[in-house]
């Protein structure tokens, strides 16, 4: 994770806030801080009108990463488990262990965001002049 060091602009106080947690309320003055484009809430005592603060940026880190997988885009790869796939038309079951295809696509980030992609990678095979897509894992093939 990248760390960056920003001035925070604040805000007026907001009306009184409370703040509830496991036995007892709270009312708190709250303000808005925004630190590079994001809001967050925080208490009023615990802010100064100019405030230096260190937050960590998960955009950065998730761009990183997704330009990590762009370099993967593209390699040729060879299923390395037992797998069946019976989404092709035409065809009643394909047997892709074996088989070699490209990676097309990694599906893990969508719009800059993580997402629970079970099979991130999609990978386009050519069968009996047939092109095809499978999503997989990383650990059902091997980079040729």
């Amino acid at each position: 994770m990248t760390t960056t060091t920003s001035t925070t602009r604040v805000s007026p106080p907001l009306s009184n806030a409370i703040v509830t947690t496991n036995r007892r309320s709270i009312a708190l003055p709250l303000r808005r801080v925004c630190v590079r484009g994001s809001l967050q809430i925080c208490s009023s005592s615990s802010l100064n009108s100019t405030t230096t603060t260190t937050t960590t940026t998960r955009a950065s880190t998730i761009e990183e990463e997704e330009e990590e997988w762009k370099k993967v885009v593209g390699c040729k790869v060879r299923v390395k488990v037992d797998l069946k796939v019976y989404h092709v038309p035409k065809v009643a079951e394909i047997d892709i262990s074996g088989m070699e295809g490209s990676i097309k696509q990694y599906v893990g980030i969508w719009k800059g965001k993580h997402i629970s992609a079970n099979l991130p990678f999609k990978v386009q095979f050519i069968v009996q002049d047939r092109k095809f897509f499978a999503h997989l894992k990383q650990d059902e093939f091997d980079y040729i």
